[in-house]
């Protein structure tokens, strides 16, 4: 749900935003800025605005429009955990578009707090792992 912006514009502008997607497959650029420059609203915004007019509960337009913003330290709330969320999944090969500059996988592991630093047990590779077990059984 973070990501729905991107959806939408991807449902206004399927060439242009396509076409943005495979740019980014080529290099690393800031996606949000060029979102910008193509769309005049990058996917956070426009996915805060989708989340208000469909009157999700307001957590859901708060995750949208900060899940890019860097972490707060300390910070332990709905937006923070998707903000960590999407870190880990760009550092270990699942993000929608490479990242302009990708964390390393500990330091990532520095942003959760300590009791749940501890609680997951997997190094990169094993999480991975897991990861694309997951995405490719079948239920």
């Amino acid at each position: 749900m973070h990501d729905v912006g991107r959806l939408a514009l991807t449902v206004v502008e399927p060439a242009r935003y396509s076409n943005l997607i495979l740019e980014a497959e080529g290099k690393a650029l800031n996606v949000l800025d060029r979102e910008r420059e193509l769309f005049g609203v990058d996917h956070c915004e426009a996915g805060s605005w989708l989340a208000e007019q469909w009157k999700l509960p307001p957590h859901f337009a708060e995750v949208a429009a900060h899940h890019h913003e860097p972490c707060k330290p300390g910070k332990v709330d709905m937006v923070s955990l998707v903000q960590v969320a999407c870190r880990l999944a760009d550092c270990i090969g699942f993000s929608a578009v490479r990242p302009l500059n990708p964390l390393s996988f500990d330091s990532i592991l520095l942003e959760l707090p300590s009791a749940a630093h501890k609680r997951l047990a997997f190094d990169q590779s094993e999480l991975t792992f897991k990861v694309a077990m997951k995405i490719n059984s079948v239920e």
